[in-house]
């Protein structure tokens, strides 16, 4: 290492030389899509820190609930196999932080929806024609 630093050796980006904890930190400090463009930009060039824009979604899976981080619109897991308790807890600690929650409609969920709707409106149909 004493011979680069000599040599005048400049790493090609300001993330070069750190290990990974390092580096899960600057994921954290910075965000995740702040922490990619920091590791392209040489040194050379001036890097300018953005505010990221977060987005919680959540949705019904296979084994329960999941929540997800939207990060500049890059999608990452958050939270998985949530039960419904554990995911109102989830939600309202996020809540308090400000961050923008919204529900995402899988396709089953959606079926589910419609059927429902379906049937409701058969049996209104049924109330009208035979009235009890």
């Amino acid at each position: 290492m004493a011979e680069k630093l000599l040599a005048g050796y400049q790493p090609a980006s300001a993330l070069s030389g750190l290990d990974p904890a390092e580096i899960r930190m600057a994921r954290r400090l910075l965000g995740r899509s702040n922490t990619e463009r920091l590791s392209i930009t040489g040194r050379d060039e001036r890097f300018k820190y953005r505010r990221p824009v977060h987005q919680i979604e959540y949705y019904r899976g296979g084994r329960g609930w999941a929540v997800d981080l939207l990060e500049n619109g890059k999608r990452q897991t958050f939270k998985a196999r949530l039960s419904d308790n554990q995911l109102r807890i989830v939600l309202d600690e996020i809540r308090k932080k400000g961050v923008p929650i919204r529900h995402f409609e899988t396709e089953a969920e959606k079926q589910d929806r419609l059927e429902q709707q379906l049937r409701l409106e058969e049996r209104a149909r049924r109330l009208e024609t035979n009235p009890t």
